[in-house]
């Protein structure tokens, strides 16, 4: 058995199918034609022609394989959809990797087009994401299921957005993607089962990342300017705010955006441009919302939420210290204060909160998030540090099961220092549990690590990190994910483009 349970074999497969080698992917399903090659080639280059059925796979008793290739095929032969600890089989990995002719040739073995990692990504998310639309091409004709959501909510159609993968967009809309996740002429909501999720349209992901074609065609489709995020309640012109592109909020006006519309924070779009301080923004949004930021003279009937909305620390001071039970008292959502100021990120705010005796692992009434939780989803490293720190539960579950590390681990792009703080602090309890029942913190002996797969020196503190991102990452990408965290020197780009299963 290899690294954390997955076969050595298997971990070969998989490795095959991300690099786009066909011949050893062939070999390894213990399958005619891909026998041991002779040649003195660079290893480290894949093999890229899978060939033809017929010519690959000849029949009959005057063709038989090679000796090696029967033995591959009698005691190792893995099977087509074999996975990794997240899941992932080698379709999701070929995809991913765009490699068109391994696809093919995994599909006609059997693979399974609908098969979906434990993050809910399926192999034609992975093509769409990074936009490989030969790849798409293939899977659709071959039955891939259009319209599927991963466990974030995020559709197909989104990460082609997300991307700026015009053509790939396009592609799926015409072939009868949701243009905003759900069916504009049936009364059955798509996501109707995900409301314990933060959920994204296509448009709004377009439009956080600034890709103005994409934005643009999405809305001649007519997707919804002003759909809001149910939890947070920002629209896709708050999100065009973010980006900073006057363009992208010029698009939206046209077709009807709100520009009064407030988030849970009863922050405009004009004043989200202001906070990330882009100048053209700002003076293009203020002329069109009529909503102005609240006055200081509603501090005569002082608030908690309110005063943390306005982000006065001495506000919230002076209504804590006045009634200190106002510290863990909850919103219409169950929310607590130390959750909205874990969102919005102001960590003299947390601190205050926490000293004045918040309850630091208090869950939201409606989805069982916690402080922590609400930090790491907004990328707010500096609170999560502090609340790690002052003892937060790294354990507790949000009612959809989800910890705050499985939060960082489903983000798209999941900052390499937030993964740190939450892998450090994982690998902790998990250390103080071994201790507990007298076993070894590392759940595979050093004997029994894979060749593939190269120990990190135990005096630095790196196995930890293997540890926690081995049981979270798929088995391939997971380490050079490990070496850019405790290497920065390594660059992002290089390790990047690896790690395609994120």
């Amino acid at each position: 058995m290899g690294e954390c349970g997955v076969p050595p074999q298997v971990q070969l497969f998989l490795r095959a199918c991300e690099q786009g080698d066909c011949e050893t992917a062939r070999r390894l399903l213990g399958l005619p034609g891909g026998g041991t090659t002779t040649t003195t080639a660079d290893p480290a280059v894949p093999s890229s022609s899978c060939g033809t059925e017929e010519a690959a796979e000849p029949r009959g008793e005057a063709s038989a394989p090679p000796a090696t290739t029967t033995a591959a095929a009698a005691g190792a032969a893995v099977a087509v959809d074999c996975t990794d600890e997240a899941g992932n089989t080698g379709l999701q990995f070929a995809a991913a990797g765009g490699h068109e002719q391994l696809v093919r040739f995994l599909l006609r073995k059997g693979a399974s087009v609908q098969s979906t990692n434990h993050y809910g990504w399926s192999p034609l998310m992975q093509a769409a994401r990074f936009g490989h639309l030969s790849v798409a091409h293939i899977l659709l004709e071959n039955g891939a299921d259009l319209n599927a959501q991963n466990k974030l909510g995020a559709s197909v159609l989104t990460m082609a957005s997300r991307g700026g993968h015009v053509s790939m967009v396009k592609l799926l809309l015409e072939s009868g993607a949701f243009v905003d996740n759900y069916d504009h002429f049936s009364t059955s909501v798509l996501n109707s089962s995900r409301d314990d999720l933060p959920d994204i349209t296509p448009l709004m992901a377009a439009a956080q990342h600034g890709h103005e074609a994409v934005v643009h065609l999405l809305l001649d489709w007519g997707a919804d300017c002003n759909y809001t995020v149910k939890t947070m309640g920002w629209s896709p012109l708050m999100l065009a705010a973010v980006s900073g592109k006057v363009s992208l909020a010029q698009q939206l006006m046209e077709k009807g955006a709100n520009p009064d519309h407030l988030n849970v924070l009863h922050k405009t779009p004009f004043e989200i441009s202001v906070g990330f301080k882009h100048k053209d923004m700002k003076d293009y949004l203020e002329s069109l919302t009529t909503i102005r930021p609240q006055a200081d003279t509603e501090k005569r009937q002082p608030d908690v939420f309110h005063a943390l909305k306005l982000g006065n620390f001495q506000l919230v001071k002076e209504i804590i210290d006045e009634d200190p039970s106002q510290v863990n008292i909850t919103n219409v959502d169950g929310a607590s204060p130390l959750m909205i100021a874990a969102v919005t990120g102001q960590l003299p705010l947390v601190q205050l909160l926490v000293e004045k005796n918040a309850d630091i692992d208090k869950q939201d009434n409606v989805h069982g998030w916690t402080a922590l939780m609400q930090a790491t989803y907004h990328g707010n490293k500096d609170v999560v540090k502090y609340l790690l720190n002052q003892g937060a539960d790294v354990n507790l579950r949000a009612k959809n099961g989800y910890t705050a590390f499985d939060l960082i681990m489903l983000l798209n792009d999941p900052d390499t220092e937030l993964v740190r703080l939450l892998a450090s602090a994982c690998m902790q309890v998990d250390k103080d549990k071994n201790k507990l029942n007298n076993r070894s913190s590392l759940p595979c002996s050093r004997s029994r690590q894979s060749l593939n797969v190269p120990m990190l020196p135990d005096d630095k503190g790196e196995t930890a990190y293997l540890y926690v991102l081995w049981r979270n990452c798929s088995s391939s990408s997971s380490i050079l994910l490990l070496w850019y965290l405790v290497d920065p020197r390594r660059r992002k780009d290089d390790v990047g483009r690896k790690l395609k299963l994120w």
